[in-house]
């Protein structure tokens, strides 16, 4: 897996097995590497000898580049939390884990991104776990982080002698991280259930997080839209931000329809571009599309081609007898359109984010969207035939504005990455 041979296993720890006698298989080279911490101990008295002695290893990482280029922002990537017994305790030792992210970091579990859980035998036989093996985080333990305890049975580890347990599980981060230059730490609480003084340890690794994918940013501080570079279209000032500090900062984005006239901030800085993320807090704030004469939808974001001009991503609003939900469409190069189901959402703030992915090549059929509400992954879309669907501008507002809607939607924190 990533033991002594791998070169990634702290010198300290490869000694301990070695001195066990043990041998660890390492994992196939490639650019991406688990970066990790330094390994922490837990220590107990040995059951005969009672001679003070190392109980469990445990270290946690990510994986990415050392030269921290990867992971940057809004890209779903692997953390890892590895325990292994290297003491003896009498009567068997289990293990507790939990786990505490980065800042501006979440979990994304999800089919398309599952939790791995592998074991290592004494014997040094690697197996992939998955009967019990959480798919998710736990509530909160008594150290404070999420736990990541078996399922089947529920409960700690159990966890013999000189073998080994990882935790595999996919997070995604939303800002730059520096590691200690910031305390951006992915940090782990490991305790070791030994019948006796049950000792714990708490491994941790600076996070690093890359924002050279950084496009822009606004959060609408300045009082005005000036700044996004566009064309914008404010309908005398029905797309304006006003003083309101109920999402981030002092000042949201309000879209006041009170006509059929689209109204929207543009960003003119994508550019070609093969993958474009974008996420924004939105509260519909009671807007009508015009139900009553039984226009249900409007258009909330589109990520266009300039030429030929063209929605290549949108974002669609819907409320139907009074439930709002939120849908994500892609354009083919085809020209027809690839639509995720609806998801409900409340008449409240959520953070909407898109990670949009043309395919690699014209013909190609790997393009993708991940698409989150809340910071949980809401739905991945694959196997998309749209390599010659680049995005080149985006606008956020109220667009395909139908007659009889009304009211008011809300935005704030606009960012956008490559």
């Amino acid at each position: 897996m990533r033991w002594c041979g791998s070169g990634v296993l702290r010198a300290g720890f490869c000694f301990l097995m070695v001195a066990a006698g043990l041998t660890l298989p390492a994992r196939s080279a490639s650019a991406l590497v688990w970066v990790d911490g330094s390994i922490a101990y837990t220590y107990h008295n040995e059951c005969i000898t009672g001679n003070v002695e190392a109980l469990t290893g445990q270290y946690v990482g990510y994986y990415g580049l050392a030269n921290a280029t990867f992971p940057q922002l809004g890209d779903i990537y692997y953390a890892h939390v590895v325990v292994s017994t290297l003491g003896n305790a009498c009567v068997g030792n289990y293990v507790h884990i939990e786990v505490a992210l980065p800042p501006a970091t979440k979990f994304v579990v999800h089919p398309s991104y599952p939790v791995y859980c592998w074991y290592t035998s004494p014997q040094n036989v690697t197996t992939q776990i998955t009967t019990g093996c959480p798919q998710g985080p736990g509530s909160l333990g008594p150290y404070g982080g999420y736990t990541f305890d078996a399922t089947n049975p529920v409960g700690p580890w159990p966890l013999a002698q000189g073998a080994f347990i990882e935790i595999q599980f996919p997070v995604r981060s939303t800002r730059k991280l520096s590691g200690i230059a910031d305390n951006s730490y992915l940090q782990a609480a490991v305790q070791a259930i030994d019948g006796s003084g049950n000792p714990a340890a708490g491994p941790y690794q600076g996070q690093f997080v890359s924002d050279a994918n950084f496009i822009f940013k606004d959060g609408f501080e300045s009082g005005s839209v000036a700044g996004w570079g566009g064309s914008n279209a404010t309908d005398g000032g029905d797309l304006s931000p006003i003083a309101n500090t109920s999402m981030v900062g002092n000042y949201i984005l309000r879209a006041l329809v009170d006509d059929t006239a689209g109204i929207y901030a543009q960003d003119d800085r994508p550019n070609l571009e093969g993958r474009y993320q974008a996420r924004f807090y939105f509260n519909p704030g009671g807007f009508d599309p015009g139900e009553a004469n039984s226009f249900f939808r409007t258009r909330i974001f589109i990520g266009f081609q300039a030429t030929p001009q063209q929605r290549n991503l949108t974002l669609v609003l819907k409320r139907q007898g009074g439930q709002y939900s939120i849908q994500a469409r892609v354009r083919l190069n085809n020209g027809t359109l690839f639509s995720s189901p609806f998801f409900n959402i409340t008449n409240a703030t959520h953070m909407i984010e898109l990670d949009w992915r043309r395919a690699t090549t014209a013909g190609g059929t790997n393009g993708t969207v991940n698409f989150f509400i809340d910071g949980g992954l809401a739905v991945v879309i694959s196997g998309l035939a749209n390599g010659s669907t680049p995005i080149d501008f985006a606008r956020l507002g109220a667009m395909s504005v139908k007659t009889g809607a009304s009211g008011a939607m809300y935005y704030d924190e606009f960012e956008d990455w490559r």
